[in-house]
Order: structure tokens, then sequence, then C-alpha cells
């Protein structure tokens, strides 16, 4: 097993919410139960405004906007909203809009997620990481799809790259089945590659997206 080390960020946390039109001021000392998960914190954006796009599979585009960061004694919430292309000119009918909130706590980055079309929509709540950040550490999840169903996953990381910036890969694979989605975050900036084994009555094959830098 691999053995890592973290350089903590400068975050410009406060307690409650920020804007992305707030100036960055300097958080309150962390309390050192706190000390573990900013290694989490590290891997999103430190401040709101932040704005992400990606391009994936059959021309899939979308975009996001992290809209504030919610401080508290227990966890910090990042919110974001976002918009996938729509190919059909507005005839599918289907509501194209992105909400996320990514909640890291002392142990985990778990996400929330509604949205229609998005292409990673398969569980609308999942841990993505959990500590120790390290190769090989694995936990089992149980999560809803879409049906209604609870799966349960297997995820793992399976690659820290120390960087910088640093990089980590996770893979979260169904129990009872051959499907999996795997994301890979990078530091200061969050998802930068998704992958995942799409299933349908008569195939089944890989798609997925990454993050689009100017």
């Amino acid at each position: 097993m691999k053995t890592i080390v973290i350089t903590m960020l400068s975050l410009f946390l406060l307690p409650g919410c920020g804007s992305g039109g707030d100036s960055p001021q300097p958080a309150a000392a962390a309390d050192p139960s706190w000390q573990a998960d900013l290694s989490l914190q590290s891997l999103l954006p430190s401040e709101a405004g932040y704005t992400w796009n990606y391009f994936g599979f059959a021309e899939y585009v979308f975009s996001m906007h992290l809209d504030q960061v919610c401080t508290d004694d227990a966890s910090i919430v990042y919110s974001v909203s976002g918009v996938v292309q729509d190919m059909s000119d507005g005839e599918s009918g289907l509501d194209f809009g992105i909400e996320l909130h990514y909640t890291v706590s002392d142990s985990a980055l778990s996400v929330v997620q509604t949205s229609q079309v998005s292409m990673d929509n398969d569980f609308s709540e999942m841990v993505l990481l959990r500590l120790p950040l390290t190769v090989g550490n694995t936990w089992t999840q149980t999560v809803t799809n879409r049906d209604g169903e609870d799966i349960e996953l297997i995820s793992e990381i399976e690659e820290v790259e120390q960087g910088p910036p640093m990089r980590v890969t996770v893979r979260y694979r169904d129990a009872a089945g051959p499907f999996y989605q795997l994301r890979v975050f990078e530091e200061g900036v969050g998802v930068v590659t998704f992958e995942k084994l799409f299933m349908s009555q008569d195939d089944a094959f890989e798609i997925g997206y990454s993050i689009f830098r100017e």
C-alpha cells in the first residue's frame, strides 16, 4: 500500500454561506478534529464562483457553477447548479438542469444530486470518498437507483497521484453485477473524469466525460 503526504490548502471558508461576489476572507482557526478532513476539502474548489465545463460521449456537454459554500461545526456543504446542453432543441420536454450538494464531513465526501438527464445520475445520493486517501481503501454502501432499487456498491480507491496537483481515482462497482462508475478527483477542482458502464436490455458499453480546460 502506498503512503501519501497531503499538503493542506489555505481555505477561504467562513461559517455560514458565501457567494461568488463575496470578497475572500481567511477562515477561523480550524478545530483539531477537522484536521483530517482538510484532505477532502482540498479536492474541491475553495471558493464560490468556480465554474466547470465538461465534454463527453456522443457530444454530451454540460457546465456547472459553485453557488455557495456553507460551513458549520460538523460539515461543509458545497451547493452547485448547472445545465446539460439540450441536443433536442427543447423537443424532449425534459428538465436539463443539474443540482448538486457536496458535503464534507469528518471522514467522507458525499453528494446529493437532482437531475433528469445527467450521465452520472444513477444514484441520487452516495459517498464519493472516504478517508484515508490511500490506495486500496475500500468501503461498502447501499444506494438507491433510479428505479427505486437498493444496490450494494463496493467502492475502492484505485490510484493516488501525489502531484501537484493531487489526483485520486475511485471505482464504485455493483456487488451483484457488472455495472460500475469511476471518478477521478483533482486537487482544487473536484471531478475531472467520469466513466461508467452503460447498460441496456440489448447492449453494454463504456461512456463518460472529462473536464474541458481553455
